[in-house]
């Protein structure tokens, strides 16, 4: 037996014993493509290719066929453009992977016959792109979106491996195009989903205009909230949060961000929505939102043993005025929930996580409770420092709204008011698991040592009394 043959004979078996391998909870032994890359690799071109070609209409190679193809790429040459091609016209399987090979081969040939819209192509042509890494990605996907129809672009959007590819590192011409798709002349989900997409990668910052393309639409997923809740136009967002009875998540986050940023929020256009739901957030929103009108809608949230604890702290955060609604059993437990969660405890705590860089969503979330609890200029200047990397603007209304709270230090005042180098990207949330130093510190958040420096000058810069109102930015 030649060589070839034998190295080709091995990954047939290799695929037939995959294929063959029967076990629910034992992973198969076998690796197809361990095999192939030795026949490939051991093989002549000349050779290769029509084994390859041979192998497409084999149900158990077909498939292993066109990643072989794929592999060699343009080198495959007309003879496996035609066989390729002939696969797709008549819409045989292995299709997916044959336009994969395609495009690898020929992609003038591939996009003249419209492979990458079919809805069982288009996961296999996503998979081809970003193994090839982010350049590849971003181009494929600038061709997608230029030369698409808007549903299919809308689609190719939807995949998890688009935004796991791009979306923590978005090139400025990608960015570029989706805000020019923002801006006008496709349809509404369109702009909606590049939106969506610039608002999770910060690639383009948080801005107005962005919010105003997020604000038209159906329901609005929570991690996007998050990243342009601290701005000042997001309450435009309160309608798409409440078209959806029943999920109080995103507007909790919403109202949550805005008012550690010091903006107000409405409360007479979300009451007729509170009441109605009995949903998981509504306990939270109604802490944030300040509105005492709201206050008795907490009560029954005290005996849903899963929403017990968002409850009493809603109601501790209105102080006596919430007490005084409790009867004598609740307020023992209220009296227990409030012996160590001291506005104090959540400063000290925001300090420790920031020192970790474990800024969310536990500074944050930490620093957010100390100024619930109590007007705090250390909390809102950390609210606003952890703002700031994620690509927030810190106007001069919140500078002045943390000055109002007791923030004496000008020059670190005038610090917080300039953006970034580069703005952190993605969730905010996954940035406690991120260990990315170089990054941290070009959006300003400085290493464990630095960062004790930086707290001991917010400590030196803060008033020894805070005033006694909450007080808001101003207009907001």
């Amino acid at each position: 037996m030649s060589r070839t043959r034998e190295l080709f004979e091995r990954f047939r078996t290799e695929v037939r014993d995959d294929t063959a391998w029967d076990s629910e909870f034992t992973p198969s032994p076998y690796h197809p493509e361990g095999k192939l890359i030795e026949f490939l690799d051991g093989v002549p071109l000349a050779e290769t290719v029509p084994l390859l070609l041979d192998a497409l209409a084999d149900p158990e190679l077909g498939f292993w066929a066109c990643s072989g193809l794929e592999r060699v790429g343009p080198e495959a040459g007309g003879t496996a453009v035609t066989a390729l091609t002939e696969l797709i016209v008549a819409r045989r399987e292995p299709l997916g992977m044959a336009a994969a090979a395609l495009d690898a081969i020929a992609p003038e040939r591939a996009r003249e016959l419209g492979v990458h819209r079919l809805p069982e192509v288009m996961p296999f042509m996503i998979g081809r792109y970003v193994s090839a890494g982010v350049t590849a990605t971003a181009g494929y996907l600038e061709w997608f979106v230029a030369t698409q129809a808007d549903d299919d672009v809308v689609r190719l959007f939807g995949d998890v491996r688009i935004h796991r590819r791009l979306v923590h590192d978005c090139p400025p011409p990608l960015a570029a195009l989706l805000l020019g798709l923002i801006r006008g002349g496709r349809g509404v989900p369109l702009r909606r989903v590049a939106a969506e997409f610039l608002a999770l990668s910060g690639a383009a910052g948080v801005t107005g205009e962005l919010i105003g393309a997020l604000s038209v639409g159906g329901p609005l997923p929570p991690l996007v909230v998050e990243r342009v809740a601290a701005h000042p136009a997001s309450e435009a967002l309160v309608p798409r949060l409440i078209d959806r009875p029943g999920h109080a998540d995103g507007l909790g986050r919403l109202v949550a961000r805005r008012r550690c940023a010091g903006l107000g929020t409405d409360p007479a256009q979300l009451r007729a929505f509170l009441t109605d739901s009995r949903d998981s957030g509504v306990a939270t929103v109604i802490a944030e939102l300040r509105d005492e009108s709201m206050l008795v809608h907490l009560l029954p949230f005290l005996g849903v043993p899963r929403e017990h604890e968002a409850a009493l702290r809603a109601v501790s955060s209105f102080g006596d005025r919430g007490r005084v609604l409790l009867a004598e059993d609740q307020r023992r437990e209220l009296d227990a929930y409030e012996r160590y969660r001291t506005p104090d405890f959540w400063l000290g705590s925001g300090d420790r996580e920031f020192v970790q860089g474990r800024i969310e969503p536990y500074a944050f979330a930490a620093y957010g409770d100390a100024l619930l609890l109590r007007p705090s200029a250390h909390a809102a200047f950390q609210l606003a420092w952890i703002d700031r990397a994620f690509g927030v603007p810190i106007t001069a209304d919140r500078v002045d709204w943390i000055r109002a709270l007791g923030f004496t230090d000008e020059a670190f005042l005038t610090e917080l008011a300039e953006p970034v180098r580069r703005p952190l990207d993605g969730p905010r949330f996954v940035w406690e698991r991120r260990d990315d130093p170089a990054r941290k510190e070009a959006a300003g958040l400085p290493p464990a040592e630095a960062a004790k420096v930086h707290l001991e000058r917010v400590g030196q810069a803060v008033r020894t009394v805070p005033p006694a109102d909450f007080g808001f930015v101003s207009g907001s």
